[in-house]
C-alpha cells in the first residue's frame, strides 16, 4: 500500500528506490508537484512491519519549507483516500499489534508530558516496560499455579500429579499476596509524583515561613516583613525541587490565641490545607529554641502540642520534615546544639544566609517500579482480595477446588486489565506443555469455563467422563 500510495504522488524513481529498501531505510528525492510543475528536495523514512512502532509499514515524509509545503503535501495524500490519523491513532495501532501495553502507553503519555527530571525518568522507566515485566511475572506465577490447580482437578485421580502441588501453589498465592501488598504500600510515590508533590510550610508567625517560599520558587512569589503575621492567606505555587514537581504552599502563622478575625481565618485554612498534603514543612526559630534552654527533643514536643498539630503529625507519619531556620545565629564551635538538631532528622538552614539547602534539596534516586496511575492500584487491590478469597477458601476443610480455581482466574484477569492482556487459552497451553498426560486430542471436549462456576462443575464432570470412556 504504502509503495503504491508514494508512486501516485510523486516519479516513478521513487517505487523503485522504496523496492530496494528491503527493510526500510531513510532516502532522499525530489518531489515535483504535477500541477505547478515545482520542486521540493523531500526525505522519507520506511519503516517495514512488524519492526516498526505500529507494527505495520509506515512510511514518514520530512520537508524543507514552513506550514504551507506541510499543508500541500497533506493535500495530495488525502487525494489518494488516505485520512489523518486521530488523536493517538499511532499509538493505539501499536497496542493491537501487540507493540506496547496499556503501562508502557500510559509511560510514554507521562514521558510526552513530563515537566521535570524525575517525572522524566519514571516515565522512562514505565515506557521501557518496568511495570509490564513487574505484572508479567506475577500473572505467569497465577498461570502456572492455575494450571497445576486445573491439571489436579482433572487427572489428580490418576496419580500423574504430585501430591503437594497443592501446597506449592498456595505458597506462591501467600507470596505474590505479600509482594502485591508491599507494591502497594508505596505512599502514592508514583502517582504524587506524576501530578505533584502538594507541600505545605506550616509554623509560627516570622519563623521563615514566606523566606523558605521564596528561596524554593526562586523568585519573590510571598512577601517578607520583620512584623509576625504578614502572611495570611495560602500563598501556593509550583515549583521544580530537584526534578520533582512541588505544588508549595506558605501559610499563615499558627497561634492558638488571636482576637485578629482575618488571622483566625488564615489559621483555619492552613490547618485544613495542611490535613490534605501530601508532604509537611515544620519550621521552627532556632533563637527561640536556644531561649527556651532545653533539648531540642523536650522544646520539638512542647512546640507540636503549642500549635496543636500532635494529631497531624501522627497521621502524615513519615511524610513530613523539620527545618530549624536561622542557623546562622548558632555560634560556628557550638557543635552540641547542631548534633541535638541532627539527632532528630531536622535540617538546619538560613534563609538570609541561604545556608544548608543542599541537605533539604538532596536529589534521591529510586529505580524500583512504582504504581503511577489510579486504576492499577485498583486493579491490584481487587487482586489481591481474589488472592485472599482463593485461600480463605482452600483453608476450608470441605473446599471446593473449582471455585478456588475460579480465584485464581478472576485475579490473573485483574493483571491483565492493567496491561491489557486478557487471555484464558495461555492456562490451557500451560497444562498440556508441562504436564505428559496422554496424547489424544479430540476437538470435541468441552472447554473450561471462565465466567462462572457452576458451568464449570459440569465441564469438569463431563471431561473427566469422556476421558475414561476413551481409555476404556
Amino acid at each position: 500500500m504504502l509503495k503504491r500510495v508514494v508512486t501516485k504522488c510523486w516519479r516513478s524513481v521513487v517505487l523503485k528506490r522504496l523496492n530496494d529498501t528491503g527493510g526500510g531505510g531513510i532516502f532522499s528525492f525530489v518531489c515535483r508537484d504535477s500541477s505547478t510543475g515545482a520542486s521540493i528536495s523531500t526525505i522519507y523514512a520506511l519503516s517495514s512491519g512488524p519492526n516498526s512502532f505500529t507494527g505495520e509499514d509506515s512510511v514518514e515524509f520530512q520537508v524543507h519549507g514552513g506550514p504551507a509545503v506541510i499543508e500541500s503535501l497533506m493535500s495530495a495524500l488525502s487525494k489518494l483516500k488516505l485520512k489523518p490519523a486521530e488523536p493517538g491513532e499511532f499509538t493505539k495501532r501499536a497496542f493491537y499489534n501487540g507493540k506496547l501495553d496499556l503501562t508502557e502507553i500510559e509511560g510514554l503519555a507521562d514521558l510526552i508530558h513530563a515537566e521535570t527530571e524525575q517525572q522524566r525518568k519514571q516515565a522512562l522507566l514505565q515506557a521501557d516496560g518496568s511495570l509490564s515485566k513487574l505484572y508479567n511475572s506475577w500473572k505467569k506465577k497465577l498461570s502456572t499455579s492455575l494450571a497445576n490447580i486445573e491439571a489436579y482437578i482433572d487427572f489428580g485421580e490418576d496419580d500423574n500429579i504430585e501430591q503437594n502441588v497443592l501446597e506449592k501453589c498456595n505458597e506462591t498465592i501467600r507470596t505474590l499476596v505479600a509482594d502485591i501488598s508491599q507494591h502497594l504500600a508505596d505512599g502514592r510515590r508514583g502517582e504524587i509524583l506524576r501530578t505533584g508533590v502538594r507541600t505545605v510550610i506550616i509554623g509560627q508567625p516570622n519563623v521563615g515561613k514566606s523566606s523558605l517560599l521564596n528561596y524554593l520558587a526562586c523568585r519573590n512569589a510571598a512577601i517578607v516583613t520583620p512584623i509576625a503575621g504578614t502572611t495570611r492567606d495560602i500563598v501556593e505555587l509550583s515549583t521544580n525541587i530537584s526534578g520533582y514537581p512541588v505544588i508549595l504552599a506558605d501559610t499563615a502563622g499558627l497561634v492558638t490565641v488571636t482576637e485578629d478575625i482575618v488571622e483566625k481565618e488564615g489559621i483555619k485554612r492552613a490547618r485544613s490545607y495542611a490535613t490534605t498534603a501530601d508532604f509537611i514543612i515544620l519550621m521552627i526559630d532556632v533563637s527561640n529554641f536556644l531561649s527556651s534552654e532545653k533539648s531540642f527533643g523536650d522544646y520539638l514536643h512542647h512546640y507540636v502540642d503549642q500549635l496543636e498539630i500532635s494529631d497531624l503529625i501522627k497521621e502524615k507519619r513519615g511524610n513530613f520534615i523539620i527545618i530549624v531556620n536561622k542557623i546562622d545565629l548558632v555560634k560556628c564551635d557550638d557543635y552540641k546544639v547542631i548534633n541535638d538538631l541532627r539527632e532528630y532528622g531536622a535540617i538546619p538552614i538560613s534563609c538570609d544566609k541561604e545556608d544548608g539547602f543542599t541537605d533539604l534539596c538532596g536529589n534521591p534516586s529510586r529505580e524500583n517500579p512504582t504504581i503511577s496511575q489510579a486504576r492499577h492500584r485498583i486493579h491490584l487491590k481487587t487482586c489481591i482480595d481474589y488472592l485472599n478469597n482463593y485461600l480463605g477458601v482452600v483453608n476450608n476443610y470441605e473446599y471446593d477446588m473449582v471455585i478456588a480455581a475460579q480465584q485464581i482466574r478472576f485475579a490473573m484477569r485483574e493483571l491483565g486489565k492493567i496491561t491489557g492482556h486478557v487471555s484464558s487459552e495461555e492456562i490451557l497451553d500451560i497444562i498440556f506443555k508441562n504436564f505428559c498426560i496422554g496424547c489424544l486430542h479430540d476437538l470435541n471436549w468441552p472447554s473450561a469455563s471462565t465466567e462462572d462456576t457452576k458451568p464449570r462443575k459440569f465441564v469438569l464432570q463431563k471431561t473427566k467422563m469422556r476421558r475414561k470412556e476413551l481409555l476404556q
